[in-house]
């Protein structure tokens, strides 16, 4: 997998901090306030589509092999960010706003991306992000964000750039196969189900300040089980633990589809799944998000479709057939990562 080219530095390390923070509130932040704030349609049908609208650009800049300016990017987003706003009831032109937002902060994520100096600070950083995404929800939490797009917009400069790399894909063999298959089935694993927490919360009678730290637990647990994985884990037959996490995985989600909705159960899951996923995450060829290496394309591309099969599930079967689903993705993603440690 090609990773994107190094960019120009431009000031301090503290520069680069703001990139996994809004990563973090996008995760929890966009299908809460949609949930609490929509009133065009099916509440939970527009926030998937609207998780799906934001994820649009990081797959477009795959797609791309052009430089991308970081200030018109950042100046993009903010701007969105004010818009939405100022709609709280956002309906089909909240997508739209959403939709434009992703691919500009795609532009300024993947640039700095590379300039993020310490692991750890960025973890803390994604966290807190999620964390304040519910008290952030209650007011006028997209108007914070926007302010934060502006001081990377005047901090960047002009000259900030960043070439996004493209995956490079085998097309025979295993190889290509895991490949290809595995990282769209990881993404798919985890956002055709994750932006349906705040919701689930929600009807669980969770407070809504709460909401982002109870789903941040889910990437606690991923980011632990991740480092383990990836110091601890014998290399004998090295990808049947990953495929028995992803076993671990599947049985997790399709327990939460016939589960009782309470806070408890929930939480339950989203530590089991978010330690299951950071183990399949140690795999060479996948890349844990938010942090300093971008998604290939069939990554990226699984975490749009992710989302957006998600949303179609809820409108014609409902939230059960959500897990479902993902859990069946988990399993073939299971079976792939079998057949690849023959």
């Amino acid at each position: 997998m090609a990773t994107a080219q190094p960019v120009q530095r431009s000031g301090p390390a503290w520069f680069s901090l703001p990139a996994p923070f809004v990563f973090g509130w996008r995760e929890v932040f966009i299908p809460l306030a949609v949930v609490v704030h929509d009133q065009h349609g099916p509440a939970l049908v527009m926030a998937g589509l609207a998780v799906a609208a934001a994820r649009v650009g990081g797959w477009f800049i795959t797609r791309t092999s052009g430089r991308r300016r970081v200030r018109t990017g950042a100046l993009l987003a903010g701007g969105v960010l004010l818009l939405l706003g100022l709609t709280p009831e956002e309906g089909p032109a909240g997508l739209l706003l959403w939709l434009v937002f992703g691919i500009a902060w795609s532009l300024v994520e993947i640039a700095l991306a590379n300039l993020h100096s310490q692991r750890r600070v960025a973890e803390f950083l994604l966290l807190a992000g999620m964390a304040l995404a519910g008290p952030l929800a209650a007011g006028p939490g997209a108007w914070l964000i926007a302010a934060v797009c502006f001081v990377i917009a005047w901090r960047a400069g002009p000259d900030l750039e960043a070439a996004p790399g493209n995956e490079d894909i085998d097309p025979r063999g295993e190889a290509g196969t895991l490949a290809r298959w595995l990282p769209f089935l990881f993404s798919v694993s985890y956002l055709a189900w994750f932006w349906l927490v705040p919701a689930r919360l929600l009807q669980g009678q969770v407070a809504l300040v709460w909401i982002g730290a109870l789903a941040a637990t889910h990437w606690l647990a991923r980011l632990l089980a991740a480092a383990i994985a990836q110091r601890r884990l014998p290399g004998d037959r090295l990808s049947l633990w990953y495929a028995g996490a992803a076993l671990a995985l599947a049985v997790t989600l399709a327990a939460l589809a016939v589960a009782q909705n309470t806070p408890a159960i929930l939480l339950a899951g989203l530590i089991a799944s978010g330690a299951a996923l950071g183990v399949v995450s140690a795999f060479g060829t996948l890349v844990q998000p938010g942090g300093s290496r971008q998604p290939g394309e069939s990554q990226a591309l699984g975490e749009v479709l992710g989302p957006a099969a998600g949303a179609l599930l809820v409108l014609l079967l409902g939230q059960q057939a959500v897990f479902v689903v993902a859990a069946l993705s988990a399993a073939v993603m299971a079976l792939v990562l079998m057949r690849g440690s023959r």
